[in-house]
């Protein structure tokens, strides 16, 4: 099979695995309703109830990184630093359908983060590969969300393994790709070009472009996996 093939092919396959995470943050507006000067009649409590819990509520939201979906019951696999300062968390799939998740765990030391949403719709679930097949010279490509474009894919190589020494996070072992990550990238997948995931994307240097790092697949599952079921990491 052709690289185009193979690119088009793999797009395909993993963009229904990978979720847009946003920060929702809500509109506070000034009520209309008529305020009397003076004393308050005895019915202004009961009034204010209603305004407060019965009017629309308005939400801005933010897209502020990736995630991906670990199974078909609703985990999600994202990097800390994506929802480490949030409030509130909604997820958005490749359908365009939202939900809020829940956060179950994170670990500092590996900048990861499990999430769960309830829904009644069975999710697409990824193949996963195993990093330490890797080549440096071999394609691999990202998916993400960079700056809110959805589902925005790019190619690369893999740059080198085993980095470390970055200063990203307290654990390091790092793929260097050239692919593109950027902003919005974080938590999203990297793929070979079987159309597995064999990372997930973490960061971009500051020292220049094509200098991007993603966390190797076994290490992200199994943070992932003491997050679901124990909420932290032995």
């Amino acid at each position: 099979m052709d690289l185009q093939s193979a690119f088009i092919r793999n797009a395909k396959k993993i963009k229904p695995s990978v979720v847009s995470i946003n920060k929702v943050k809500e509109l506070v507006e000034k009520s209309s309703w008529y305020e009397p000067h003076g004393p308050k009649p005895w019915y202004a409590s009961i009034r204010n109830w209603f305004a407060e819990n019965l009017k629309a509520r308005k939400y801005s939201v933010e897209n502020v990184g990736s995630g991906i979906i670990l199974d078909s019951s609703g985990y999600i696999l994202t990097n800390y630093h994506v929802i480490e300062k949030l409030d509130r968390i909604l997820i958005k799939l490749s359908n365009g359908k939202e939900y809020f998740a829940k956060v179950l765990g994170y670990d500092t030391y590996t900048d990861l983060a499990a999430l769960k949403i309830s829904t009644l719709r069975r999710l697409p679930k990824p193949e996963f590969g195993e990093s330490k097949d890797l080549s440096v010279g071999e394609w691999v490509m990202a998916i993400g969300n960079p700056y809110g474009l959805e589902g925005t894919v790019t190619v690369g190589v893999i740059s080198g393994t085993g980095r470390s020494d970055l200063g990203i996070s307290h654990f390091e072992n790092f793929i260097q790709t050239d692919a593109s990550i950027n902003p919005g990238n974080s938590g999203g997948p990297l793929i070979n070009l079987d159309g597995q995931i064999v990372g997930v994307n973490t960061a971009v240097a500051a020292i220049g472009s094509g200098v991007s790092f993603a966390i190797p697949v076994e290490m992200a599952l199994n943070v992932g996996t003491q997050l679901i079921q124990n909420g932290s990491v032995e």
